[in-house]
């Protein structure tokens, strides 16, 4: 039987909080994505894939999960009454694609070992996952911007190696 569609800027929190009844002692990352993956689309989905990279953990123990909903859950509760629909192009079929492929290249950067470079993309993801989550296509602009926040991140992080590698390689 289908389920019947929620209303446009459904909240995140609502398709989060069923997560605090879950009793397992560890939650696979497909068992999570099972409980709240639902007619909202990616967005919950990728808020979801963002917790564990918050964690630093590949598995995540019950007690560090509920603990961590119950210190996100308040400030985005806030955080969702000023979100609102707006900028439908952009949380709509051709958005959620674009939106997709940016979190996916994303994804690229949160699997390099590169200190302290997964924190903007994270946020990213999270803005993305809200935008679609509520529709609002400001957050998702908001997304694109920590994108490349993120990118000169990084640029200057390996601009920073290579000066520091030649200033070694100077000394030797």
């Amino acid at each position: 039987m289908a389920r019947a569609a929620k209303p446009a800027g459904h909240s995140l929190v609502a398709s989060l909080k069923p997560l605090l009844r879950m009793r397992k002692a560890k939650i696979s990352i497909g068992e999570l994505l099972d409980r709240i993956e639902d007619d909202d689309g990616p967005g919950p989905v990728l808020f979801a894939l963002t917790l564990p990279v918050l964690l630093s953990q590949r598995t995540v123990p019950r007690k560090d999960l509920v603990k961590l909903l119950h210190r996100v859950l308040p400030p985005l509760e806030r955080f969702e009454k000023l979100s609102r629909p707006r900028l439908a192009f952009l949380t709509g079929r051709v958005g959620a694609r674009l939106a997709g492929l940016a979190c996916s290249l994303i994804a690229l950067v949160l699997v390099l070992p590169i200190p302290f470079a997964n924190l903007v993309p994270a946020m990213a993801c999270g803005l993305f996952a809200m935008g679609l989550t509520r529709r609002d296509g400001l957050l998702i602009l908001g997304g694109y911007a920590l994108i490349i926040v993120a990118v000169v991140v990084v640029a200057l992080g390996v601009y920073s190696l290579r000066i520091g590698l030649g200033l070694l390689h100077g000394l030797s």
